[in-house]
């Protein structure tokens, strides 16, 4: 009886566990799946939007990420990559018990204020890099509404919408390498001294 009762649980713990590993969306690997497919493997382009479709479904928010916010995520791994980023990461841990030795539990009081030391120039500095794109946007709501206050009959949305994805394209063209050389700087300095609140 008790052995009949493990046979059916154990799936069914087995299965929740798969959900859980199969619910973070593309950061684990569906082991089963590649198993299952064998030799029949999708294109890189049809796993990607497979993955993009089944996160969106899976997700609270229905408001999918920016085609901007892909570009430099992208952008931004490429370039961990290419500096290095996995090595320097691997030095770090290894370097993480020189600075917090084992078993040594560091104040909380130090913690706090190093946590959040970091969120703050985190946050300041991704309005940094996002700053350009706002004001971009802010100048452009200031604007229809100057023109539709003055011609109220003309539909100023339709009109500027092309306008400001051109803007936006144009900024990201000409921003985006100095936004990643910044990213990449500022990774490199929390790699090189991560304690330090700065």
């Amino acid at each position: 009886m008790c052995v009949a009762h493990d046979s059916q649980v154990m799936p069914v713990i087995f299965s929740w566990v798969i959900a859980l590993l199969r619910s973070d969306s593309g950061l684990c690997l569906d082991v089963s799946q590649a198993c299952r497919e064998g030799s029949a493997q999708p294109s890189a382009s049809q796993r990607r939007l497979a993955g993009e479709t089944r996160s969106q479904m899976e997700t609270v928010s229905i408001t999918p990420m920016p085609a901007m916010g892909h570009v430099l995520l992208t952008g931004a791994l490429a370039l961990a990559m290419l500096l290095g980023l996995h090595l320097r990461l691997a030095e770090l841990a290894v370097a993480s018990y020189r600075l917090l030795p084992p078993g040594e539990i560091p104040g909380a009081a130090e913690v706090a204020a190093w946590g959040i030391a970091r969120i703050a120039r985190a946050f300041g500095f991704a309005f940094s890099l996002a700053a350009p794109f706002v004001i971009a946007s802010m100048l452009y709501n200031l604007t229809l509404g100057i023109i539709n206050r003055a011609m109220p009959q003309l539909m100023v949305v339709f009109v500027g919408a092309p306008a400001i994805t051109a803007a936006g394209l144009v900024l990201l063209m000409l921003l985006a390498p100095v936004m990643l050389g910044l990213w990449a700087a500022a990774l490199g300095e929390f790699i090189a001294a991560p304690l330090e609140p700065r």
